[in-house]
Order: structure tokens, then sequence, then C-alpha cells
């Protein structure tokens, strides 16, 4: 793991590196081509072909043989007429920019996933700030609000769902809140790891997908590795039995309840039984499974009693 981590950051700095150059050159180019404006009077910007050849002739004749060996109808009529009609300077400009926006949102998440990544994960502090998370987090185009779960304000816009509601400016996360289940309430940016994952699980359990997508893409912004922590923690837990037969008896059981208990009794033992299941607590997917039919089972005996 910690051998793949500073590959990674070696790639991302390296990329860094390589979008400065490309940009730099650029802005070179633009110069060049300004002096000669100067001189001669004539806005003639330098092309890539141009460029390249100035830099290197014997490559341009070297490429130029195997294409037309290999590629003639790709060359002559596609690539060779874009290298003699775009600017060199546009070009490496653009190109740059582009390189060094993917590279810095790149080390961006290294940063957040660094800052919060297994050292803190047991921490009550989230994975990431509100502004860490609105630079590392972008959702893709099935998260982007749509009537009537999505409202939209001039260049913000909130994603909800029966579980999630989301708040994003430019599709980029800016913060979010619980709005049911064991933890409704609480903001998305100040739950740790296994409460992200407990939340997940609510949405899974509860078939809120879009919900579950919400907080995948989030974890995937400020803490890139949290499906190796989640196949781990599977791995170590005993597979699960059946719970579609739990009788009422076991039921109470679960949920520590007495016979007498009302529907609001059945929720605030499941609401304080599932924000225990902390992971680095001993909880499993499959503790959360027993817990949750416990509480279906009750409220359906509960409301079949007040009829």
């Amino acid at each position: 793991m910690a051998v793949g981590r500073v590959i990674g950051w070696i790639f991302w700095i390296s990329l860094f590196v390589i979008g400065w150059i490309f940009f730099l050159a650029g802005l070179w180019v633009l110069v060049r081509d300004y002096k000669v404006l100067v001189d001669t009077g004539d806005w003639s910007p330098i092309t890539l072909y141009g460029l390249w050849w100035e830099l290197n002739q014997s490559s341009v004749d070297l490429v130029w043989a195997v294409a037309q060996l290999y590629i003639p109808r790709l060359w002559n009529p596609v690539i060779f007429p874009v290298l003699s009609w775009c600017w060199a300077s546009a070009v490496l400009i653009v190109l740059g920019w582009v390189i060094l926006r993917s590279s810095a949102r790149g080390l961006t998440l290294r940063t957040a996933s660094a800052r919060n990544g297994p050292a803190g994960l047991s921490s009550r502090r989230g994975p990431a700030s509100g502004l860490a998370a609105s630079r590392a987090w972008s959702g893709p185009d099935s998260l982007r609000p749509s009537a009537p779960g999505g409202a939209t304000s001039g260049q913000r816009s909130t994603v909800e769902t029966p579980y999630i509601r989301m708040h994003l400016d430019h599709e980029t996360l800016v913060s979010g809140r619980v709005v049911r289940g064991a933890f409704a309430g609480d903001r998305i940016e100040e739950l740790d790891l296994a409460g992200l994952l407990a939340v997940r699980r609510e949405c899974v359990a509860e078939r809120d997908e879009r919900g579950a997508q919400l907080i995948e893409k989030y974890l995937d912004g400020v803490t890139p590795d949290w499906r190796d922590e989640l196949y781990r923690r599977r791995a170590s837990a005993a597979p699960p039995a059946s719970t579609a037969d739990m009788t009422v008896e076991e039921a109470y059981a679960v949920l520590g309840l007495q016979p007498d208990a009302d529907e609001a009794a059945v929720r605030k033992a499941h609401r304080r039984l599932i924000k225990q299941l902390h992971t680095d607590q001993g909880g499993t997917d499959y503790l959360a499974s027993k817990i949750n039919r416990a509480r279906d089972v009750l409220l359906r005996q509960v409301a079949g009693q007040a009829r």
C-alpha cells in the first residue's frame, strides 16, 4: 500500500511538472510569434508542423516516411493538415492548462487522503472539511439534480434522495446532510469513515441506490482507499445468516426492548444500535441487517396492535 501511494505521488507530481513545461513552452512560442509580428508587421503564428521542423527536422522526416508507409490514409487527409493548421502556441498552452488542472485535482485528492487516511479514520471528524471535499469530488451525470429530487438556484444546486441531501456548486460537492435513518441530521463532512459506511449500508438496505452512489462518490473524492478497507472488513466478518424468519420475540431481544415497547421506543433503539455499528467497534453488515430486520418486524407488530 505504501509503495502504491509513493508511486501515485510521483505520477501526479511528474504530471504537474509536465503541465508547466507545456504551458511555459506555449507562452514562449507566443512571445516568439509576437516578436515576428513586431519585426515584420505580419501576424503569422508558427504551426505545430513548423515548430517541429525547426526543433528537429530529422525526426519529422522519419515520422513522415513511416506514416507514408503504414498510415497514408490517416496521415495525408487528417494528421498532416491538423499539424499544418493548428497554432503551436495555442495547442501547447491549452494542453498545458488541461494537464495542470488534472494533476492539481489528483494532488488535492492525494493530500486529502494523506491527511485523513488510515491513521485518522477512527476520529469523529470526517474525511475532509467542506472546502477540501468541494475541490476533491465531482459527481457523474447521473447525480445531477433532476425534478423532483433536485432543485437548482443559480449556479448552486441540491441533489436530494430519500436518505441524503447534497448541496453542489458547479457539480462539485459543497456540503451534505443525512435526512433519514440512524444518522438523520448529521452532516456528511463531519462523519468518519465508519459512519459514512453505515449510512451507505442504510441506503443500500432501504433501496436508496442514488443515495448510496452519492456516499460512494464522496468517499472516492476524500478517501480513495475506502473500498479496500470495506473489503477487508467484509472478509473478516462471519458469513451472514438469513434474517427473513426472525420472530417477534427475537426482534425484541435484538433491540433490547420489552414486549410493551411502542413505535418511538423501537425507532430509538434501532437508531442507538445502528450508531454503535461502526466497524472499528465490531460492527458488520450482518449485524446491521439483523438490527434492520428486527426494527421492521417490531414496527409491523406495533402497527398491527394499533388496529
